[in-house]
């Protein structure tokens, strides 16, 4: 016999073994359950576990098969969860939402199955399945991106993704371009900016509300940090492109005096008709600037001010944007078929040349005391019970080029 060590799991290796496809296998008449026994230190009829697998025939064992989990790729640390790290917990019931927690080793988070020690946490795979003290489950994974925007601080609306990337489309920005952001907010669309102009491009945001850009600030580092942590070992870290500013647009050509004109412009604030001007100082001949606005009203007010101040403007485009969650989830009806009902319902659809319970889709069938319980496959589409009211208009417009005058020949 050869033992060979992996990690937690060990490989028992006998001289008259096959190595199959599924494993290391054994004939009956050589490898009995006593012996068995003794080499794996279990009871015979227990004979499962990683890296275990007993095939057995009625009445005797006919076929054991080992398999052996020595292959078993070794998991990188940028896969297992660091100290000071986010980390999303999600509950199996559907009404609590997931939770974003930072990881701290002298901590411990309250659920609603126990309590869950953080040092428990720390080192282990991400996507892992942990128990709390009241033997609860918890998986517990890394928050993208998008689910962090809308589980961080808040100290406005934010804004929601369905708009951002929207709005990031209108934009046509890429990496290397230069965005200027009025209205910071809570910072999600902030971060989105930073992580598409990445590291050759700048997101300059405008703030005037001193609270909101302390949390903004806040939840930045949040996410920059715990993404540097979670991609170190790698080398890389979140790009340091972003530039805060407490004022308003209007003041943005005093702040940016390096090089005045930027590629885009995204607006988020609730007076956007005082800041158009300011706008047009920055943006550069050709550039798009995209406006959030909360009803329709307000876009044709903007639209109007462009038309009468006569501002090198153009109006492309105005979207509406909402989102909708849908549940898509199987719904199993059950009935009991027994020989009488069988053979009715048999001649009864098979006269009319109608699907046979075997030939009928989605169905599945299991014996049970002499009778098969028929298992019908079908699914539930609704909207969510639970929505975002949150929708809004998107105005996409352009700057234009100086008039030029021609001289006629």
């Amino acid at each position: 016999t050869e033992w060979v060590s992996g990690g937690r799991h060990v490989l028992i290796w006998p001289a008259d073994c096959a190595l199959t496809p599924r494993g290391v296998s054994f004939a009956a008449p050589q490898v009995t359950l006593a012996l068995m026994k003794r080499m794996i230190h279990c009871r015979p009829r227990i004979l499962m576990g990683p890296g275990l697998r007993i095939l057995r025939g009625p009445g005797r064992l006919r076929h054991v098969v080992l398999q052996a989990m020595v292959s078993r790729p070794q998991t990188t640390a940028s896969h297992v969860f660091r100290d000071g790290e986010l980390a999303l917990l999600m509950e199996p019931r559907r009404r609590h939402k997931p939770r974003l927690i930072k990881l701290d080793s002298a901590r411990e988070t309250e659920t609603s199955l126990g309590r869950l020690r953080h040092t428990n946490v720390i080192g282990q795979e991400v996507g892992v399945q942990l128990r709390t003290s009241l033997g609860g489950k918890v998986t517990l994974r890394r928050p993208s991106l998008e689910e962090y925007t809308l589980l961080m601080s808040r100290g406005a609306t934010p804004s929601y993704c369905s708009v951002i990337y929207t709005a990031i489309c209108m934009l046509d920005i890429g990496p290397g371009s230069k965005v200027v952001e009025a209205g910071t907010g809570s910072g999600a669309m902030t971060l989105h900016l930073s992580r598409v102009v990445g590291k050759d491009g700048r997101v300059f945001s405008f703030e005037v509300c001193p609270d909101h850009l302390k949390i903004a600030r806040r939840n930045v580092a949040g996410w920059t940090r715990s993404w540097d942590l979670s991609h170190s070992d790698q080398g890389q870290t979140w790009p340091d492109n972003i530039t805060f500013h407490s004022a308003g647009v209007q003041d943005a050509r005093d702040h940016l005096e390096e090089d005045p004109l930027v590629d885009a412009v995204f607006l988020d604030m609730p007076h956007v008709t005082s800041a158009l001007t300011g706008l047009v100082d920055i943006l550069q001949p050709n550039g798009l600037a995209v406006l959030f606005l909360p009803n329709i009203t307000q876009a044709v007010e903007v639209d109007a001010y462009i038309r009468e101040t006569e501002l090198p403007l153009q109006t492309e485009d105005i979207v509406r944007v909402c989102q909708e969650h849908w549940t898509v989830k199987p719904s199993r009806t059950k009935r009991l078929v027994t020989p009488d009902n069988e053979r009715a319902d048999s001649s009864e659809w098979g006269s009319q040349g109608s699907r046979t319970e075997e030939e009928s889709t989605g169905k599945e069938s299991t014996e049970v005391n002499g009778a098969t319980a028929v298992s019908s496959l079908s699914y539930i589409c609704r909207p969510n019970h639970r929505q975002s009211p949150h929708s809004g208009f998107l105005i996409k417009t352009r700057r234009l080029l100086k008039t030029a005058t021609c001289s006629s020949i």
